[in-house]
């Protein structure tokens, strides 16, 4: 193999990732007001599934005000994923604001 290909085989990875970061932001998911619980669940069980296939292994639930935090928080939502989990959601909860870190 050739210096040139190297590079150029570099480059290729690092878009496909870049793509992947940047296009399906896999690191989060952001709670809006439109989602329903169902719509939920099924964003954070898609989103851990093509995480996996990347070697990502976490990923956090963010929620600001009452009715994304509620949500989030609603107990059917958090325990159809956490089967999903290699350890217990951290929490942390600011008034109105809840991020929820998952490991899988």
């Amino acid at each position: 193999m050739q210096a040139g290909d190297d590079k150029q085989s570099l480059s290729r990875r690092f878009l496909e990732r870049f793509d992947i970061i940047v296009g399906d932001s896999p690191f989060a998911i952001f709670v809006n007001e439109h989602m329903t619980e169902i719509d939920l669940t099924g964003i954070i069980l898609r989103k851990i599934a093509l995480n996996k296939k990347y070697g990502i292994k976490q990923m956090n639930i963010h929620g600001i005000g009452s009715a994304n935090v509620r949500l989030i928080q609603h107990g059917q939502t958090l325990e159809e994923v956490k089967l999903e989990l290699i350890d217990v959601p951290a929490i942390d909860k600011q008034g109105n604001v809840l991020t929820v870190t998952v490991h899988f």
